[in-house]
């Protein structure tokens, strides 16, 4: 009769077979292993059969073979094989020290054939992405506003950013993806000036034909002289004041000068004149700003006025050329803007718009990298 051992997992009764050997035991209904206790009664031995004595033999009788045979059949898989030597079925010896011999006619065993390694699965490639290297907005039904990888896209080494798979070199950095190093570029050199308004050579001509009529004006006063010294000085300090106010407003404008090198950098250069006076330039950094922008406008506000009124009280022709050059005129302008595309900083005011347009694709194109 087996023993019983309680489960202390779910309580239930756990029969103990009778050849059980070894210390610890699974519950059948939980799956916990319990400790079975020792000490119990060994399993007793079937009782050893007599000898059969050896029955007389005669000289041509062959000897009783050792093999034992059973009509039952031997299932597969369990560790049996025929001997090659001998034909028996046998059980497959253990193979010691790299050698082993059949139990039936002790011949050497064979060693057992290497078994082929099973060659792994070939990976199983992803799905293909419909959507694959398309834009957000190139996709309305999906709900996924991000752009997806392309399958062969690659990362710069210089910069890091996401390349196609048939980009040798990098627009962003110019990393030439071929040689392994960054491409050095060279920018084709651009040199430029402009005044703002008319030229510097109609400037003068102006200028010196206001001179012109002022002289001879003079001079057809001195035809008419009747207190000389008196008359002189006052024509005298009229010629000054005109020719002053004459060379300042003709005289006073602005001059840039856009220059690029072969290696890139940029030189943007604005210098004042007044009166036909330089003044000390001034550079301006354009790596500080962020595109260009063009437009026109009234250059005319109350401050022109005053001026104009101010000049007519002292002569016509200066506030006839002040009002031609600040008031009548539409004002152009091309200013470089902030990230926003706000103008920041002007360098070019005139009269002209092809003018305008000019010196705004060429500073674009100096400053496109």
């Amino acid at each position: 009769m087996s023993d019983t051992i309680v489960c202390h997992g779910c309580g239930a009764a756990v029969p103990v077979p009778d050849d059980y050997a070894r210390n610890k035991m699974q519950c059948p209904e939980c799956g916990v292993m319990c400790a079975v206790p020792p000490g119990r009664p060994a399993k007793k031995k079937a009782a050893e059969r007599a000898p059969v004595e050896d029955a007389a033999l005669f000289e041509d009788d062959a000897p009783p073979s050792t093999t034992t045979y059973s009509d039952a059949p031997i299932p597969a898989g369990k560790g049996v094989a025929t001997c090659p030597a001998c034909g028996e079925l046998v059980r497959v010896p253990s193979r010691k020290r790299g050698r082993g011999e059949c139990p039936a006619c002790h011949a050497d065993w064979p060693a057992p054939a290497a078994r082929p390694k099973k060659a792994p699965p070939p990976p199983v490639p992803p799905p293909p992405d419909e959507f694959a290297g398309s834009a957000p907005d190139e996709d309305p039904d999906s709900s996924n506003p991000y752009r997806t990888a392309d399958g062969g896209a690659r990362r710069c080494p210089g910069c890091s950013d996401l390349l196609g798979p048939e980009v040798v070199v990098c627009v962003r950095c110019g990393f030439d993806l071929r040689a392994g190093r960054k491409a050095v570029k060279e920018y084709q050199r651009l040199e430029r000036s402009w005044d703002s308004g008319t030229s510097l050579r109609m400037r003068i001509i102006l200028f010196v034909l206001c001179q012109a009529a002022a002289l001879t004006a003079i001079g057809v006063g001195f035809l008419t002289l009747e207190d000389a010294p008196v008359e002189i000085a006052t024509f005298a300090v009229c010629w000054i004041v005109y020719t002053a106010m004459t060379a300042f407003l003709l005289g006073t404008y602005d001059h840039i000068d856009l220059k690029r090198f072969k290696s890139g950098k940029v030189d943007l250069v604005g210098a004042w004149r007044i009166a036909f006076v330089p003044l000390a330039p001034g550079k301006i950094d354009v790596r500080d700003y962020f595109g260009v922008v063009a437009g026109r406008g009234e250059h005319a506000g109350f401050f022109e006025w005053v001026v104009f009124f101010i000049l007519l009280g002292s002569g016509v022709v200066p506030a006839l050329i002040y009002y031609f050059c600040a008031i009548h005129q539409i004002e152009y302008y091309v200013a470089l803007t902030s990230e926003h595309g706000n103008p920041e900083v002007k360098v070019y005011r005139g009269w002209s718009e092809e003018r305008m347009h000019e010196v705004r694709d060429a500073l674009q194109t100096a400053m496109t990298v």
